[in-house]
């Protein structure tokens, strides 16, 4: 099982201790003024970005709550980094998680399914050319 350190290493390259310190990673790897802007739409981009350096310090009351934290991890998700939800997963005593693309395997179920078809049409073919020969 991999550890917390190998987790995060993509981020920072260092051991985080808390959940606030996986999203000062994340979030400075993504760009603070891009998470920002996807976090808090409805703000300008100067006071989302400034809304989300008070949620990151802990001397504040502020914080990014859970729907933001996962949509966080969606972002990062978008652009290939799973390290914060490896992190979450390790640090609750689970093995890492296994990332699925969800394309490739809608591709390979498609595929499966029209062969299946393929195959039930053709079935059906002979069938009928059974059919037709035992009824003569």
């Amino acid at each position: 099982m991999r550890d917390v350190t190998v987790a995060l290493r993509s981020l920072n390259g260092a051991t985080p201790e808390s959940i606030l310190e996986v999203h000062t990673a994340l979030i400075d790897r993504l760009g603070r003024k891009f998470v920002a802007n996807k976090l808090w739409p409805h703000k300008d981009i100067g006071s989302a970005t400034r809304y989300l350096s008070d949620c990151l310090n802990p001397n504040r009351e502020h914080c990014i709550g859970v729907e933001r934290s996962h949509q966080l991890k969606k972002l990062a998700a978008e652009r290939g980094i799973h390290s914060a939800f490896e992190w979450e997963a390790i640090d609750l005593g689970y093995s890492a998680p296994v990332y699925i693309e969800v394309d490739p395997i809608k591709a390979e179920l498609r595929r499966r399914l029209d062969d299946a078809e393929r195959t039930v049409a053709e079935l059906r073919n002979q069938l009928t050319e059974t059919l037709s020969v035992l009824t003569r």
